[in-house]
């Protein structure tokens, strides 16, 4: 599943890299562009701490050494890298590949714990800016797709030798995304996420519990190209020219009398009509 893993993060960069070039790419791309939504391609990569959310059940039948116990966890690293496309709208979709990874810490029973549980994922997730007027953009969004299950040589001290449990099952698995961006400018932001993780059934042999994990990354993310502008955004407003005043209507008239007559003159009708 490892070899699978970095197999899957290596042709999401570059399929990510290409989409990047053939953006900037002067041979007429636009409008392919245009017609996916007028948004903009991203890459990103995270990491932080990863927490087992719940004891893992272990049960071993073996009539020379039966066990039935539980194992807890220390805390543990998640590493993360996305690709995906953010539409003009505020959604994204993207491919994120991930690596959880937490070494056993105590066996009911048995003392000290031995070895460690991982789970490698591959999933799709839908995401939504939420459009604010603050520094801090916040986002939520859910993911499905694959995961390993893997448990590496689980024992304790105490356990009768040869006793351990180890395997590794792939499943569907599901998680819930919220976070927060902060835009150092138009194309890189930083990102703080929290994830709740869960790849159900599939489990390896003498494991009965589902995997669940809880995660906080701090991450980085490259948004290719100019910013989107909307287009009513983008419009220029100009006011319409003022309509020209009205000429005064004359409230007193002049009419000029011929010396010691009363007789209208042609430009005294005038006036007077």
């Amino acid at each position: 599943m490892r070899k699978n893993f970095w197999s899957l993060a290596g042709l999401t960069a570059s399929l990510l890299a290409g989409s990047a070039i053939a953006q900037t790419s002067p041979s007429g791309s636009d409008s392919w562009f245009d017609g996916f939504g007028g948004g903009q391609w991203y890459v990103g990569g995270s990491a932080g701490g990863n927490w087992v959310g719940r004891h893992t059940k272990l049960e071993r039948f073996d009539l020379s050494s039966p066990v039935r116990t539980k194992a807890t966890y220390d805390d543990g690293f998640i590493g993360s890298l996305v690709g995906g496309y953010a539409f003009a709208d505020g959604f994204r979709l993207q491919l994120d590949v991930a690596d959880r990874y937490n070494q056993v810490d105590q066996i009911y029973g048995f003392g000290q714990g031995r070895g460690s549980t991982r789970s490698y994922a591959a999933t799709i997730d839908g995401l939504y800016d939420i459009p604010v007027d603050f520094a801090l953009k916040p986002y939520v969004g859910v993911g499905v797709g694959v995961a390993s299950y893997n448990t590496d040589h689980i024992r304790g001290d105490g356990m009768p030798y040869p006793a351990y449990f180890g395997g590794d099952r792939t499943g569907v698995a599901v998680q819930g995304i919220a976070g927060v961006a902060y835009n150092i400018d138009d194309n890189i932001a930083l990102t703080l996420e929290y994830r709740y993780f869960v790849r159900p059934g599939a489990h390896p042999t003498g494991v009965n519990t589902d995997y669940q994990a809880n995660s906080a990354l701090l991450g980085v993310r490259y948004t290719f190209g100019a910013p989107v502008v909307h287009e009513e955004a983008a419009r220029t407003y100009t006011p319409a020219p003022a309509a020209a005043p009205a000429p005064a209507v004359p409230r007193n008239y002049l009419v000029f009398f011929d010396f010691n007559k009363s007789d209208l003159t042609p430009d005294a009708r005038g006036i007077v009509d």
